[in-house]
């Protein structure tokens, strides 16, 4: 896992750059530790599976290269570190009185070193010496591209008030790894210059949890004045009880039939309440194209010779006025599922999915549905709002999901109201708003298995912020 490698591809490739960077330091890692890691990570967060990589991966080495760092270790459990690694990135290894601080860099870029503030001024997470470990996950490799002490990130560090974290021009790095060690013999550990962040009272806290619980992870860090949030996070339990507030809700369990966590955030299988979301599914009225749905005259059959997705969705939307009591339901299930094997577009697999709802909620071709009613200081005329989620299974990989917002029944939204979709990187993936005399916002698309989104409702100075795992 450390300087042998498995392919004569990789040997080709590392020894291409270690001819031109010798000193650096470069670890090889295989698809069985990314998967060794993702194991104790929840939720499959990727940069918590980084993190807990580049320090497993620096570990060995400094095991296997270095009698007297036989002894170092992580600095806390991963179990303690699965907080901080979903606020910012960063680990700390433990050599005796020695601390090192690992920060994965994006190897792509080569100018800057980005350290989160929280690794220098915060007192309890403050090291000796920071490490920048470049990090590429296609070709499954890792460059220690030197160190830096804490008093020269102090000394030449820009900081960026935006971004709360020091930039240091990679010029100021020593690449030349050995010198730590070399370093830390003869000169010894030098104390740190870290401010004084005095403790929140109890009130203080909570009152902190409270303004954060409705923001996503990644805004949360951005949210204080410092001296608020590094007194608040140094604390182990605030970040356990932040850590717990945030949770994402993982889509992909109803496909595994678990609801225990949507239950316990508050979501509701629709099949148990559909009375309370009946404005979801509206079946259509009026007949399309000359096509007869009185059900004495169906000749389902008929349907099964089509080819394109287009005339499908429609035959889907009109097999809706067919009633659950009819002696044909389980013939327009039948073509209905044949439909949905035979579609790929999204918008049309959808639309067999609600109309299969409509017949059988059950069945698993109706994909599966939950909703939530909010009221959490955003006013819809004076009403309260629902956010539903479907999601329908895509491939081995990836799943479909479905997400519709509206107020209650007949009552239009306001023009006010937006519905942002943010992909796992916190950017905007897509935005709606309310136009006038709307009813519902919805939106669908899919997504890796695994994969991170937010939604963002807001409605003037109102916002309220869920997250998810597909």
């Amino acid at each position: 896992m450390i300087t042998t490698f498995a392919t004569d591809n990789k040997i080709m490739k590392l020894d291409f750059f270690t001819s031109f960077n010798d000193e650096h330091l470069w670890l090889e890692f295989s698809d069985e530790d990314w998967e060794e890691a993702k194991m104790l990570v929840e939720n499959n967060h990727e940069q918590s599976i980084i993190n807990l990589l580049i320090s497993k991966c620096f570990l060995q080495w400094l095991n296997t290269t270095y009698e007297e760092a036989e002894e170092a270790t992580l600095d806390q459990s991963v179990e303690k570190y699965l907080p901080i690694w979903s606020l910012f990135t960063g680990v700390a290894i433990q050599i005796n009185n020695l601390r090192l601080i690992l920060i994965p860099q994006d190897y792509q870029n080569l100018e800057w070193f980005n350290i989160p503030q929280e690794w220098v001024d915060i007192p309890q997470f403050a090291g000796n010496y920071y490490l920048p470990v470049e990090v590429n996950l296609d070709d499954q490799w890792l460059k220690i591209a030197g160190f830096i002490s804490h008093q020269d990130i102090k000394n030449y560090g820009s900081f960026n008030t935006y971004l709360r974290g020091y930039f240091l021009n990679k010029n100021k790095i020593e690449a030349e790894l050995n010198l730590l060690f070399i370093l830390e013999e003869y000169n010894g550990s030098q104390s740190l210059s870290c401010p004084t962040l005095f403790p929140l009272l109890p009130e203080k806290e909570q009152k902190i949890i409270t303004q954060l619980k409705l923001l996503p992870n990644y805004l949360l860090r951005y949210q204080l004045p410092f001296e608020e949030w590094g007194a608040f996070i140094a604390q182990s339990k605030n970040r356990q009880l932040l850590f717990k507030t945030h949770q994402p809700l993982k889509l992909g369990d109803w496909l595994n039939n678990n609801f225990e966590q949507a239950t316990m955030k508050g979501w509701y299988n629709l099949v148990n309440f559909a009375d309370n979301f009946s404005i979801i599914f509206n079946p259509p009225s009026l007949a399309m194209n000359g096509l007869s749905m009185r059900q004495g005259d169906v000749n389902i059959e008929q349907f099964y010779q089509l080819k394109e997705e287009r005339q499908m969705k429609i035959v889907a939307e009109r097999l809706r006025s067919i009633s659950v009591q009819s002696s044909k339901k389980n013939q327009v299930l039948a073509l209905l599922n044949h439909f949905m094997d035979q579609c790929h577009d999204e918008d049309t697999r959808w639309t067999i999915a609600e109309s299969i709802w409509q017949l059988e909620p059950y069945h698993r071709g109706a994909g599966l549905w939950f909703g939530k009613k909010f009221d959490l200081g955003i006013n819809l005329s004076g009403n309260k709002f629902t956010l539903v989620i479907g999601i329908l299974g895509k491939s081995a990989s990836e799943n479909s999901i479905f997400i519709k917002l509206y107020g209650e029944p007949n009552q239009i939204l306001p023009t006010n109201l937006k519905l942002v979709i943010l992909n796992q990187e916190g950017e905007i993936f897509q935005e709606l708003s309310a136009r006038h005399q709307d009813l519902i916002l919805q939106y669908k698309f899919w997504g890796q298995k695994g994969e991170y989104f937010w939604l963002t409702i807001t409605q003037g100075d109102n916002q309220l912020t869920e997250s998810f795992i597909i």
